[in-house]
């Protein structure tokens, strides 16, 4: 469930829970939770991305848990096959 979040008026941390579909808000001056913003209709998020103006977030959803490849595993949902090298 969402949290309200008041106006950001200075630097924020923000935080995907990629298996809740949730973000978490951190003041990084206090360590403290601002929020959470929970994501609708989104299967794993994965990346966060604020606008050069801190106007827009902007969220990556591949729709596949991304996590088992930074242990070095291919999920297989993101495999390779079916794929064609582009020639450099």
């Amino acid at each position: 469930m969402s949290t309200p979040i008041d106006g950001i008026s200075r630097g924020a941390l923000f935080v995907v829970n990629g298996a809740d579909a949730s973000i978490t808000v951190i003041d990084p001056g206090t360590d403290a939770v601002i929020g959470d913003i929970e994501l609708q209709g989104v299967v794993y998020p994965h990346h966060a991305y604020l606008d050069a103006q801190g106007e827009r977030l902007y969220v990556a959803a591949p729709g596949i848990d991304l996590s088992a490849i930074s242990r070095g595993v291919m999920p297989a949902a993101a495999s390779t096959a079916g794929t064609k090298a582009v020639p450099r």
